[in-house]
């Protein structure tokens, strides 16, 4: 029988991560919307970049270490909550 994977429940977010991120986002949202014809060559890399510098922000918290998958996942989440 194959071993099951065995799926942890992360800790919430909290309000000073979503801070973070928040902010993070409003002062870059020109960078992060950028498309490769709009930004030019290079333009996916920078975004990436940016998104990895967020998570060592987000990491810097204390909190716990999050992943960048779950960073972009809580920001989905905001932003669906706004909208």
């Amino acid at each position: 029988m194959a071993e099951e994977a065995k799926c942890t429940k992360s800790k919430m977010f909290t309000s000073r991560e979503v801070d973070i991120i928040v902010d993070f986002m409003k002062e870059n949202a020109s960078t992060m919307r950028s498309s490769h014809a709009s930004a030019g060559p290079g333009a996916a890399q920078k975004v990436n970049q940016l998104w990895l510098s967020l998570v060592n922000s987000v990491n810097a918290c204390g909190s716990g270490p999050r992943t960048l998958k779950q960073v972009k996942e809580k920001w989905r989440n905001i932003v669906r909550m706004i909208i």
